[in-house]
C-alpha cells in the first residue's frame, strides 16, 4: 500500500510523536511505502519514510492550527494515496485516529472556565473536530480507548459501527518484570530507599491533570507507602510546597524529568496515577509491562482494561484522596501486589506494540479495499 500520514510534526518527543514514528518503522518493515507530512521536523527520518514538508504558518496559534490543517490537505490532494491516516489537528484523512476525546469531554473534566472555552485557538480546533467527523470526510475512525470512542460518537454525532477501539501498545521489551527484579537493589540504593519501604510511583507530564495533588493529599490519610514523582510541567515546587505544607514531604521523592522511567519502575512496589482525564496513559502501559499493580482513575481509558483484567483498583472519583489512600492500602498486601502484578503483565502482553500495529495495518488494508483513495 501507498500510505501517507499527516500530523504537525515528526518527533519522538510525545505519545501521539511517538506511536506515529513506531507505525511508520512497523508499516515500511511490512514492505509498504510511507509518507509523512508534517510542518516540523525535531528528529531524524528513519530509513524508508519520505518526509513531506508542510510550509508553517507564523503569528498566532489560531493562524498555525488551521494553516497546517489548509495547507496538509492541499499538499495531499496533490497526490494518490491508498489510505490517509490524520491525527489531531488535520482535515484530509480516510483514517482518523483520535488518541485525546472530544473537546468538551476534557474541559468539563478539567472545569475550564466558560472564557478559556471561547479562545480562538479552542474554536479553531473546535472547528476542525467538527470538519473531520462530518458525513463523508473519514472511511474509518480509531479511538485508542472506549472511553474516547463513547465520548466522539456523544459529542460528535458519529455512528459507534466507524469507530475500531485499538488501544495503545505496550512495550513489553523495554519494560518487564525481569528488569525490575534485576535492578531493584540497586535503584533504591541511588534513591535513597530502604530495602523494606512501600514505594507507588507516578510518572507524569501534566502533575496536575494526572493526580499529584491528590497522591500527596492521600500520603495524609495513610501511614504507607512513599511516593515518587517522575516528571516536572514547570509546576513541581508547587507540588514540593504542598507536601512540606502536609507535612509529607519526607514521604514524597521528586525527582523530576527522567530518560530512566524503566529502570525506576525497580524501585516500586505500585503505580498510581489517579488522572482527571486521560484517553489512555502511556505511563500505565508501561506499569503494567513492568508488572506493577496499578492505582487508577474511571475517568482514563485504561480503567477498562485494569479492570477486566484484576491488575489493579480503579478509583471513582480521581479528586477524592480518601478513595486514593483506601487503594493504597490494600495494595500494601504483598500477596495481592504479587498476583495482581502477574495479571499485569499479561494484559501488557495482549496489547503489545507489535500486537496493536498489526492491527492499524489490518484496518488499513480494509480501508484501502473499499474504493478508489481520496
Amino acid at each position: 500500500m501507498r500510505i501517507a500520514i499527516n500530523h504537525t510534526r515528526w518527533s519522538t518527543g510525545g505519545g501521539v510523536e511517538r506511536f506515529l514514528h513506531l507505525l511508520a518503522e512497523h508499516l515500511v518493515s511490512k514492505g509498504h511505502e510511507v509518507h509523512f507530512y508534517a510542518s516540523r521536523q525535531d528528529a531524524e527520518i528513519p530509513p524508508g519514510v519520505l518526509y513531506h514538508s508542510v510550509p508553517r504558518v507564523r503569528g498566532f496559534r489560531t493562524w498555525r492550527v488551521l494553516g497546517f490543517a489548509l495547507l496538509s490537505r492541499r499538499l495531499l490532494a496533490r497526490e494518490h494515496y491508498d489510505v490517509v491516516l490524520g491525527t489531531g489537528k488535520t482535515i484530509h484523512q480516510d483514517v482518523v485516529r483520535d488518541g485525546s476525546g472530544s473537546r468538551k469531554a476534557y474541559d468539563d473534566a478539567m472545569e475550564r472556565p466558560l472564557l478559556s472555552r471561547l479562545s480562538p485557538g479552542r474554536l479553531a480546533q473546535l472547528w476542525i473536530d467538527r470538519r473531520k467527523y462530518s458525513p463523508g470526510a473519514y472511511r474509518a475512525i480509531v479511538a485508542i480507548s472506549g472511553f474516547v470512542r463513547d465520548q466522539i460518537v456523544r459529542d460528535y454525532g458519529v455512528p459507534a459501527e466507524s469507530v475500531t477501539v485499538i488501544h495503545n501498545g505496550a512495550d513489553t521489551v523495554r519494560f518487564s518484570p525481569e528488569k525490575r527484579r534485576r535492578l531493584r537493589t540497586e535503584v533504591r540504593a541511588e534513591l535513597g530507599i530502604a530495602p523494606a519501604d512501600e514505594v507507588a510511583l507516578l510518572v507524569a507530564s501534566n502533575l496536575e491533570r494526572k493526580g499529584a495533588g491528590t497522591l500527596l493529599h492521600a500520603l495524609t490519610r495513610t501511614p504507607r507507602p512513599r511516593l515518587v514523582v517522575v516528571g516536572d510541567d514547570g509546576t513541581i515546587e508547587r507540588y514540593r510546597h504542598l507536601a512540606r505544607e502536609l507535612d509529607v514531604a519526607g514521604r514524597a521523592l521528586f525527582l523530576g524529568r527522567r530518560t530512566d522511567v524503566d529502570r525506576l519502575h525497580a524501585a516500586a512496589d505500585v503505580f498510581a496515577l489517579p488522572s482527571r482525564f486521560d484517553a489512555i496513559a502511556n505511563a500505565t502501559l508501561e506499569a503494567l509491562a513492568s508488572g506493577l499493580p496499578v492505582v487508577v482513575s474511571r475517568q482514563d481509558g485504561i480503567a477498562e482494561i485494569v479492570e477486566p483484567a484484576g491488575c489493579g483498583i480503579v478509583v471513582q472519583d480521581p479528586r477524592d484522596a480518601g478513595e486514593v489512600a483506601r487503594a493504597l492500602t490494600t495494595l500494601g498486601d504483598p500477596g495481592r501486589r504479587e498476583a495482581m502484578g502477574r495479571a499485569a503483565r499479561r494484559a501488557a502482553e495482549e496489547i503489545s506494540v507489535e500486537r496493536q500495529m498489526d492491527r492499524y495495518v489490518e484496518l488499513f488494508e480494509r480501508v484501502a479495499r473499499q474504493g478508489a483513495p481520496r
